[in-house]
């Protein structure tokens, strides 16, 4: 498990809804924190918001999935030791945190006081939610930036049940939120999903390609406006020093201006080279074999810059490039977001 991933999740768990001058109050449970099981998806969302706003981490850490649990706990811990890098007081202190709790140096690693790249502290700590507790308080006792970077969350919305397993979308100040839940011993638990979604087919998506609205290898929609895609053009760049392929679908064709400076900027400075398509477009940054590396869209005055969503299956023979693309529905500007496009075209510079 990578690290910024580590601490994007643990992120989740200790700034959502708190201040650092409740961080006191880390051991005291609410009432509703206390119940065992929670019937609903919605009510376990309730509760968590309601114990993240108070800082009650003993609580918050037993409405999720014991799979969640090790990935907050993995973070937490890492994230606590980098704030000791170059402080040796705070290294003794979150070292005799961790003794506390049973966690030394010989049973996690030899990198510091109870550092590791997975520790598996769910096995080793008799008393997880307490542990997370001190934790999280100490944390906020030692972080010096006040800036609260990770939205409140509110209501969670769209709730789907499969089964045991059940997805929603969560109210946050970035907007809504995908979240998961699972059912554990007759009650819902958050989920936090372990690494990102599979990425999506186009047998998935149930596309049908024949449909190209007024476009004529195929159409984007936003809302109730859609428009047709009639031009594919693709070219050899660079994405973050990486080579790629970047495959343009567009209302409008590129021109032969408009090609010539692209293939100027690309000799100039490829990793630098940007171009901007006129009008509805989709465009694509795909590995060399054809993998989804990016995608931006340009559809009523509005852009969209995603890495996951569209599902693409392209074939690349030498200077050719062809297949399909698309992308059933993705949330913009609070409207659904889809396109499609059969393509065939050459490979330029």
């Amino acid at each position: 498990m990578h690290r910024q991933t580590l601490l994007v999740v643990t992120g989740l768990m200790l700034t959502i809804g708190c201040s650092k001058s409740g961080s006191e109050n880390a051991t005291s449970q609410t009432p509703e924190a206390q119940q065992a099981t929670f019937e609903t998806p919605d009510a376990v969302t309730k509760a968590f918001a309601e114990a993240a706003k108070n800082n009650d981490w003993k609580s918050a850490i037993e409405m999720i999935t014991p799979e969640s649990q090790e990935m907050i706990v993995t973070g937490m811990v890492m994230q606590a030791s980098f704030m000791t890098m170059e402080d040796e007081a705070k290294g003794k202190e979150l070292k005799a945190l961790m003794e506390r709790h049973g966690l030394d140096e010989a049973s996690m690693s030899d990198e510091g006081p109870g550092i590791g790249e997975e520790p598996d502290v769910n096995r080793l700590v008799d008393d997880l939610p307490a542990f997370v507790a001190d934790l999280a308080a100490w944390i906020a006792k030692h972080d010096t930036d006040s800036s609260n970077p990770f939205a409140s969350i509110g209501d969670v919305t769209d709730v789907k049940i499969d089964g045991d397993a059940a997805t929603g979308k969560l109210a946050t100040e970035m907007g809504k939120q995908p979240v998961e839940f699972r059912k554990i011993d007759g009650g819902w638990k958050l989920h936090l999903a372990m690494g990102p979604p599979p990425e999506p087919s186009l047998d998935d998506l149930g596309i049908d390609f024949r449909d190209t609205g007024d476009g004529d290898i195929g159409m984007m929609k936003l809302g109730d406006k859609s428009s047709g895609l009639n031009h594919a053009f693709a070219y050899n760049g660079v994405f973050f020093d990486q080579p790629c392929i970047v495959l343009v679908l567009s209302a409008q064709e590129v021109s032969a201006e408009e090609k010539s400076e692209l293939e100027t900027q690309l000799k100039d400075d490829a990793e630098n080279a940007f171009f901007f398509p006129t009008g509805p477009n989709v465009t694509l940054t795909l590995t060399p074999d054809g993998s989804l590396m990016s995608m931006n869209v340009w559809i009523d005055n509005s852009s969209l810059s995603v890495n996951r969503g569209p599902a693409v299956d392209v074939d690349i023979d030498g200077k050719m490039i062809r297949g399909r693309v698309g992308m059933s529905s993705k949330e913009f500007n609070d409207q659904e977001l889809s396109f499609h496009a059969e393509f065939e075209t050459e490979i330029h510079f």
